[in-house]
């Protein structure tokens, strides 16, 4: 009996050790600490709670002869005492793990408050930067139809000028060159505008063209190759108008935008809108006629597109 109470009282003040270093460090924050308390509380409810209330009754025990203590008053006190320390381990022992459980949940809570704000906070950044790319992008094609705005008045007067030239030189076609033209145009669908105004851009990229833009001509001939090989093909008659090649050829000398609007080619807007952002798309198109319902236009058309690549393949020799 009295070595079951040292071994006993042995494991009532090892777990009270344990406890005592644990309230002086940050409680269970270790992992492997909070696993000793956790088997402390257990030890206290499936082994020690038994074992000192088995000694708690026998050292009560009363001796049926003498009606005496069967058992000192020395040993009853350290039952007794042994008793009220393991009711002390086990009130701090509960205290812990509640505490624990506390801290758990609040830091449960901050950090869910931590990921919502910081969603709250992306979500936030990313309209930002779709607004800047959208007012971005609105610049850039505003700054295109102010350049378009620009070419397209100074086509006007590079023809309005030309045309004064024509006229203080005397240089007019007489009725028999104005016949000539009418037979042709009758023939190819082409207006006398239509063509002056191809003519007038060609004359415009010849003024202008040197060794170094060579390059932005060759790039339009390649353009009107595809269109007069394959005049059926949508890819072959759109033009990125925010290419950086673009923007650093063809758009770069004087003619290059001219020749486009001449031929047909109109500026177009479309939105594409993703995941992650709105992506502006901004582009020159060339409109095919529909040859099945007007052949007569469609024939014009062509014939506009094959004049142009004729006049930029002789520019180019």
């Amino acid at each position: 009996m009295t070595t079951e109470l040292a071994r006993t009282e042995q494991l009532v003040n090892e777990g009270l050790d344990l406890l005592e270093d644990v309230s002086l460090k940050d409680p269970l924050k270790d992992p492997l600490v909070s696993r000793k308390v956790l088997l402390l509380r257990e030890q206290i409810d499936n082994k020690l709670n038994t074992v000192v209330s088995k000694l708690l009754q026998r050292s009560n025990e009363v001796d049926a002869v003498t009606e005496k203590p069967k058992y000192g008053n020395k040993y009853r006190a350290r039952v007794s005492l042994m008793a009220q320390r393991l009711e002390e381990m086990e009130t701090r022992c509960e205290a812990m793990i509640v505490e624990h459980q506390l801290e758990t949940v609040e830091e449960s809570r901050l950090h869910e408050k931590m990921r919502a704000q910081h969603a709250n906070e992306v979500a936030c950044r990313e309209r930002e930067l779709n607004e800047q790319q959208k007012q971005e992008n609105q610049k850039r094609l505003d700054k295109i139809h102010a350049e378009q705005r620009a070419v397209d008045e100074t086509n006007a007067a590079v023809r309005r000028l030309d045309n004064a030239a024509k006229s203080v030189a005397g240089i007019d076609r007489t009725n028999e060159e104005t016949a000539y033209l009418a037979d042709r145009v009758s023939i190819s669908g082409i207006t006398p505008e239509d063509r002056d105004s191809v003519l007038d851009c060609v004359a415009l990229l010849k003024r202008h063209v040197d060794e170094d833009d060579t390059n932005a001509v060759r790039e339009l001939t390649s353009v009107w190759k595809s269109i007069v090989a394959h005049p059926e093909s949508e890819e072959c008659r759109v033009i990125n108008a925010m290419n950086s090649e673009f923007r650093k050829g063809i758009a770069s000398i004087s003619g290059g935008r001219e020749i486009l609007a001449a031929a047909g080619f109109k500026l177009s807007l479309t939105e594409e809108e993703t995941e992650e952002k709105i992506i502006q798309h901004v582009q020159y198109v060339l409109e095919e006629p529909d040859l099945a319902t007007d052949m007569d236009r469609w024939t014009a058309w062509f014939d506009i597109q094959k004049l142009v690549l004729e006049q930029l393949e002789a520019l180019l020799h």
